[in-house]
């Protein structure tokens, strides 16, 4: 359960609380061992992004399975969620602090997929919505009169494609036809650079 104190947010073991904050049966059991002289307290800094998380349902939920499986007598997290103090024999103490780490670094790593799929995601999003919005035009010509059309190493073609945005692609078609496909994002500068290509072709 958590109580909301002026300074800190408390990690209690009232099983009932639990329950009537989450709605949701709790499974864990109240931690009935004793303080005593042995028992020291130590802080462990939350890291930054997960701040928010560790005062939310879930950072609850990770700060009990820890206090109830590593034995420690109290666990508090104080109200901006930067630190955690734990309280305890020292060896538990040890194993909890273990235990915090591998969880906050899992939870990096999770994160930080979540952030690579999500710009993947991006990604593929704007490519699809480019290819859909593609224009193509194909057209053949004589093989013959292909290196007028594209001068020499491609060069027309090349200077066709970095002025108007555009792909043009040459491939064989048949033994004596080349054929021509033009590609872009505007469907009058498609069609001119077609017209422009057949206008090379008659001279």
């Amino acid at each position: 359960m958590v109580k909301i104190k002026k300074n800190v947010v408390h990690i209690s073991s009232d099983v009932q609380e639990l329950e009537n904050m989450f709605s949701k049966k709790a499974t864990r059991l109240p931690n009935t061992r004793k303080s005593g002289p042995e028992d020291t307290s130590i802080n462990i800094e939350v890291p930054v992004y997960l701040r928010e998380w560790i005062k939310g349902e879930d950072g609850v939920k990770l700060c009990i399975r820890c206090k109830s499986r590593k034995e420690l007598q109290d666990l508090v997290v104080d109200e901006d969620g930067e630190y955690i103090t734990l309280t305890g024999l020292k060896a538990n103490l040890d194993s909890a602090v273990n235990f915090l780490k591998f969880n906050f670094d899992n939870l990096q790593f999770v994160d930080k997929l979540k952030g690579v799929k999500q710009e993947l995601k991006t990604k593929l999003t704007k490519a699809l919505s480019a290819l859909n919005n593609q224009h193509k035009v194909e057209f053949s010509v004589p093989s013959e009169i292909v290196g007028m059309l594209v001068g020499s190493n491609y060069k027309k073609i090349k200077q066709m494609q970095e002025k108007y945005k555009c792909t043009i692609k040459i491939t064989d078609d048949e033994p004596e036809l080349v054929k021509i496909t033009i590609i872009g994002n505007d469907k009058s500068t498609v069609e001119m650079l077609e017209s422009k290509l057949h206008i090379l072709r008659r001279e």
